[in-house]
């Protein structure tokens, strides 16, 4: 979520479905242009993993907008 806060607005869209796994960590990234309103753009980061069997996940969700 930090890289998406601080790379040029107009690259977002680059990072849309873009996996990266960390060890036993998966992240996806969404990148919504024009969401929730025009001229702004919602970022959600996804981190996948499973322990003792159970699958988990945490989310982080954030709107930048166009400078």
């Amino acid at each position: 979520m930090a890289v998406l806060q601080v790379v040029d607005y107009e690259t977002l869209p680059a990072f849309d479905g873009v996996p990266v796994g960390h060890g036993d960590i998966q992240l996806a990234h969404a990148v919504e242009s024009d969401t929730p309103v025009p001229g702004q753009t919602r970022l959600t980061v996804t981190a996948n993993w499973q322990v003792g069997g159970q699958f988990r996940h945490y989310q982080l969700q954030t709107i930048r907008s166009r400078p």
